[in-house]
């Protein structure tokens, strides 16, 4: 709005033309163009919350991706909880408590919330998906199953090898490659969905164990 007001004084009232009405070229006045301009600007933002707040605005092809991004998001957190709950219960009830979980003390990163719910998901998306799956596609020619169950074993073994450790963290791994395909195969945007996914289940598990 402020810069339909300078443009407004600087041009005497009237801008470029713009429209042409029965041949005759129509000037944009100042109210005109500072309307469309935020128009532009309310399009523009309303295309990362439309889908929350149905902004009208929004095309439909907009919201149908947010939409299914979003519920990669909520599946693929919803697949690690029951996972890793049903491995640690049966573990617990073959084994008893983790001896490892007993006798050692959490390391400082891991309770560092900054490192745990940004840091660690940004580098390990980048080293344990991004990296194995596009070098095994591209360079080796590997199909995506392949390429997505080597990034989950990688993923487990870096985790620790103590059973039930390794166990929880290969299918970490598998449903995090799973995420990055499944966004990959259909052009999305890999690299930053299976960075949220394994942000927000870092954040949540880290502020239920920490709360």
């Amino acid at each position: 709005m402020c810069a339909g007001f300078v443009a407004y004084f600087a041009t005497g009232g009237t801008f470029m033309p713009r429209r042409v009405i029965n041949g005759e070229p129509t000037p944009t006045t100042a109210s005109s163009v500072a309307t469309s301009t935020l128009r532009r600007m309310y399009r523009r933002w309303a295309g990362h919350l439309g889908y929350i707040v149905s902004v009208p605005y929004v095309s439909h092809s907009t919201r149908t991706a947010v939409a299914t991004r979003g519920g990669i998001v909520v599946a693929a957190i919803s697949v690690l909880y029951v996972a890793q709950y049903m491995i640690e219960s049966i573990a617990d009830a073959l084994f008893g408590a983790s001896a490892v979980a007993r006798a050692l003390p959490p390391s400082r990163l891991a309770t560092n919330p900054l490192v745990v719910c940004i840091l660690a998901p940004i580098v390990e998306t980048m080293v344990f998906q991004w990296a194995p799956i596009r070098a095994g596609k591209k360079w080796l020619r590997m199909p995506y199953l392949i390429a997505a169950s080597c990034s989950a074993l990688i993923f487990g073994v870096a985790h620790g090898l103590e059973g039930r450790l390794l166990a929880k963290a290969i299918f970490g791994g598998v449903v995090f490659a799973a995420t990055f395909v499944i966004e990959a195969r259909k052009d999305g945007r890999p690299i930053a969905t299976t960075i949220v996914v394994h942000s927000l289940y870092n954040s949540s598990l880290f502020f239920l164990r920490n709360a």
